[in-house]
């Protein structure tokens, strides 16, 4: 497989300078690796790279497992599974996408002290994945009443239109800040300008750094 490590790092660059551009200076960059080779993701923390996003639990402990001795930021991105919030805590050093009060729950038990953000759902779907906007006042009170670390608001926008998406990172910024939290975790690699134009200060972004996966790890 081709060492692109170097190649990899220089998109990571180029992603931080367009954040700059949209006015994001004090905002943070998630380097989402779901399916990314371990020893790739090795070779581009060595370079520099802290924080990375991974999607699957298996797939970010078996990670995390290897590379114990590094010096990295595991963020947890994808759909929490409730058996595996034990076996998460210690590892994973930012809950982005905690949906459910049961989770709060667990997590309190579990893992008090990694932000977390609570994910908000817009798609009006009846399987959707997150808090309604309605209900995120009581599960921030919920969180705050087990002693949990919540820091602020995440979203996965829906495919929509552009206006249509910062019609959502606006209305989450504002629900944020009259809970009066200061952090949001929004914008991806197709959305993460107008994200950060909007008040984002944590960006998940994965094909933008890495490129198409199945290149990065050698396989069909």
């Amino acid at each position: 497989m081709e060492d692109r490590s170097e190649l990899i790092y220089e998109n990571y660059q180029k992603v931080k300078d367009r954040v700059l551009r949209a006015g994001g200076s004090q905002v943070s960059v998630v380097a989402v690796s779901k399916r990314i080779d371990v020893d790739v993701i090795s070779k581009v923390n060595k370079l520099g790279i802290v924080d990375f996003g991974e999607n699957y639990p298996n797939e970010l402990l078996e990670k995390a497992t290897v590379l114990s001795n590094s010096v990295l930021n595991w963020h947890m991105i994808g759909a929490i599974q409730s058996r595996r919030i034990p076996s998460l805590a210690g590892v994973v050093g930012v809950w982005h996408s905690v949906s459910r009060i049961k989770e709060l729950e667990l997590l309190a038990a579990n893992d008090s002290k990694s932000k977390l953000f609570l994910q908000v759902d817009y798609s009006k779907l009846q399987q959707r994945s997150g808090f309604a906007v309605s209900e995120v006042e009581q599960a921030l009170k919920k969180g705050l009443s087990l002693s949990l670390n919540v820091v602020g608001l995440m979203t996965i926008t829906p495919v929509v239109s552009m206006p249509e998406r910062i019609f959502i990172f606006r209305d989450l910024y504002q629900l944020g800040r009259s809970l009066d939290l200061s952090e949001f975790s929004m914008g991806m690699t197709d959305d993460f300008e107008a994200a950060v134009s909007e008040g984002s200060t944590i960006v998940r972004v994965g094909r933008a750094i890495f490129g198409d996966r199945e290149i990065v790890q050698g396989k069909n």
